[in-house]
């Protein structure tokens, strides 16, 4: 179990969406992702701190930021199949 740190906060993973979030089209293309910055505004007003989480970003670095974080927030979706869902499956049984 992790201790959260009191002078600093909790520490929470937002995981990015495919995407570059300005078409509002979602995609499994790897050039682009983004976070809505309402998700990181919400975080950050309860004191916590927030790791961006880059979907496509390789499994040896998502790893290490896990171990940084004491939860990741899920914004929801729609995607069951393609490069998203795994890295979601994968943060589910890491």
């Amino acid at each position: 179990m992790k201790t959260i740190d009191k002078v600093h906060g909790p520490v929470t993973g937002i995981l990015t969406h495919p995407g570059d979030g300005a078409s509002g089209r979602l995609n499994n293309n790897k050039n682009a992702s983004y976070i809505a910055a309402s998700y990181v505004k919400f975080i950050e007003s309860v004191g916590a701190r927030v790791i961006p989480l880059i979907y496509s970003e390789p499994e040896e670095i998502l790893h290490e930021k896990l171990n940084l974080v004491n939860g990741v927030l899920f914004t929801g979706g729609w995607a069951k199949t393609g490069l998203y869902y795994e890295v979601v499956e994968g943060i589910f049984k890491y």
